[in-house]
């Protein structure tokens, strides 16, 4: 691979590789209805961690 001054790929995974989605009914019974919310939540944790851990 020719360097070209890339210095991070980054790959989101979540909802491409993983469903995610599939428990949300699940959440929502135990959540009171907020299981969307919460996913939503997970992955913006999620990407911030991972932004984290690659100092951009």
């Amino acid at each position: 691979m020719i360097d070209q001054g890339i210095k991070v790929c980054l790959f989101d995974a979540f909802g491409t590789l993983f469903k995610v989605k599939l428990p949300v009914e699940e959440l929502d019974e135990l959540t009171g209805g907020k299981g969307m919310a919460l996913l939503d939540i997970w992955r913006q944790k999620q990407l911030e961690y991972t932004l984290s851990l690659i100092h951009i």
